[in-house]
């Protein structure tokens, strides 16, 4: 946890610029552009390759959740007849509380990560002729709404989990 702490400090310094290299280094103007387009892109792919991940380990969880949250249903229900009913509706309701923990604390650090590979794109515009991600992503950006709200649904899932845990215990405990 600390490496992924240092490393967002070190991406979101204000010192951007220190690391630059200033365009008159380079012998030849071409080259400036080439290497500062290079770097850009690699930065573009990343930021892509985030999204891909952040939505994959999301639709992981989601789905996860949601079968164990079926399972305590079905066994509720009385459809899927096994011996120790209570003791499998509390351990898959607990499962589902350990579940939605990390899932959010994930969320969380994609859009972390997502933000600040945003800024170092944003700043890196300042020397290219459109700044595209700068107006995509200047003011209330849909992206990062999307990614807001979408860190709303472990929450939801957590509640509904206490609340499942809370009911198989009792009922647990009541027949005990």
């Amino acid at each position: 946890m600390q490496k992924i702490k240092k490393i967002l400090n070190t991406l979101t310094n204000d010192d951007f610029n220190r690391y630059r290299k200033p365009a008159e280094s380079y012998p030849q103007q071409s080259l400036y552009h080439d290497h500062l387009l290079g770097q850009y892109s690699a930065h573009i792919n990343e930021v892509i390759w985030l999204n891909n991940r952040r939505g994959t380990s999301h639709r992981l969880f989601l789905t996860l959740c949601t079968g164990l949250f079926s399972l305590n249903a079905l066994l509720l229900s009385g459809n899927l007849q096994i011996l120790h009913t209570n003791w499998a509706r509390l351990i898959s309701s607990l499962l589902g509380l350990a579940i939605c923990i990390p899932w959010f604390v994930l969320l969380v650090t994609y859009k972390r990560v997502i933000e600040t590979r945003i800024t170092i794109i944003t700043k890196m515009e300042v020397d290219l002729p459109y700044k595209g991600y700068s107006e995509l992503y200047s003011g209330d950006s849909n992206f990062l709404l999307i990614i807001s709200i979408e860190t709303s649904i472990p929450a939801i899932f957590l509640i509904g989990f206490t609340l499942l845990t809370s009911y198989n215990l009792y009922a647990l405990l009541k027949n005990v």
